[in-house]
């Protein structure tokens, strides 16, 4: 009995170091080759081992007036630590590595028009987009949502990025036999020129800072999406405060999974015909679809807020019934065990 459990007691000693060395390992230093273009072909780890790339990667892609660049195609120098780049003779590029010492790898990206026409930057891509690579980057016209998920084999698929990261860009890949890299990229600053959702525009003499941040991380590839969002906030900030989010009396939201979001100009919602809500049969018809509803939600300021000088609250009240009806779906609401929202 006590030689089982002593060798019970060194296979999880094992396995703990194992896990230890295989999810703590950092990025010492990318080494970047500059002599034609601008690429990295391998990683230097904190336990000085290195990663010799299958191929040579670009340091990132883009695209500059809805054409295609990246930066191994561009002729390169270094001046200090920056890697200076020129695309087409109209975009001057500087990139400079400003922190390889803790678990994050960062750099700087500027863009500069050195030109006398007014150009525009979009769809930035870390590392380049590659067809064995997992990314997220723009696709298609201007919409509310324009980000896509890129994987290999796959067709892509639509995702909702955070407000303030709509131009931001991912990409994810294999480097040796244990370790992927997982990289973002996102707009920092702009300098006389014209910030847009996906896109920056740049009149001549206009520039724009990009940060670059880059992780190692180990097993599938969604475990990157949980480094970059979820373990870094996609680098917004070194800690989050989800005091708001432990409060005891709204504990209920933490188990709230199925939340309805209507127009309050939805026909479903309000028919104007008939002048009168139907906020009770549309309970019953999600109630029998999906057996229960966490919450309904109404959004009665979008698209018309800002349109005029009415602000949230008097939408609100211009709505048919104005706030008093909103109190009577709270109580229709409670009734039936529904939160209901306005937003």
């Amino acid at each position: 009995m006590h030689r089982a459990w002593g060798l019970r007691a060194i296979v999880l000693v094992i396995l703990a170091l194992l896990h230890s060395h295989s999810s703590s390992q950092d990025i010492s230093e990318v080494h970047i080759s500059y002599s034609q273009g601008l690429k990295m072909n391998s990683i230097l780890l904190a336990d000085s081992a290195s990663i010799i790339l299958n191929s040579e990667r670009p340091l990132y892609s883009f695209l500059l007036n809805k054409s295609k660049k990246n930066s191994a195609e561009a002729i390169s120098s270094k001046s200090g630590n920056v890697y200076k780049q020129l695309y087409d003779n109209i975009l001057q590029a500087d990139f400079t590595v400003t922190d390889s010492s803790g678990i994050t790898w960062k750099a700087n990206l500027d863009f500069r028009n050195v030109s006398r026409d007014t150009l525009i930057i979009s769809n930035l891509v870390p590392f380049g987009e590659d067809s064995s690579s997992v990314q997220i980057t723009g696709k298609g016209p201007s919409d509310l949502a324009r980000a896509w998920l890129f994987r290999p084999g796959y067709q892509p698929v639509r995702v909702i990025l955070p407000d303030n990261a709509w131009e931001m860009g991912y990409s994810s890949f294999r480097c040796g036999n244990i370790y992927s890299v997982c990289s973002v990229i996102r707009r920092e600053s702009i300098d006389q020129g014209q910030k847009r959702r996906y896109e920056t525009v740049l009149p001549p003499g206009a520039g724009v800072q990009f940060k670059m941040y880059a992780e190692l991380f180990t097993g599938e590839w969604q475990n990157g999406l949980r480094r970059v969002f979820r373990d870094r906030y996609i680098y917004d900030v070194e800690k989050f405060d989800n005091s708001l989010f432990m409060r005891e009396d709204l504990a209920w939201i933490r188990e709230s999974y199925l939340i309805v979001l209507m127009m309050a100009w939805d026909r479903e919602f309000y028919d104007r015909f008939a002048g009168k809500y139907t906020y009770a049969e549309l309970l019953k018809k999600y109630k029998s679809i999906f057996g229960y509803l966490d919450v309904f939600g109404i959004w009665p300021t979008w698209p018309r807020l800002g349109l005029d000088q009415r602000n949230q609250w008097d939408l609100y009240h211009d709505l048919p019934g104005g706030t008093d009806q909103l109190r009577s779906f709270v109580r229709m609401s409670q009734m039936t065990g529904t939160k209901f929202f306005i937003l």
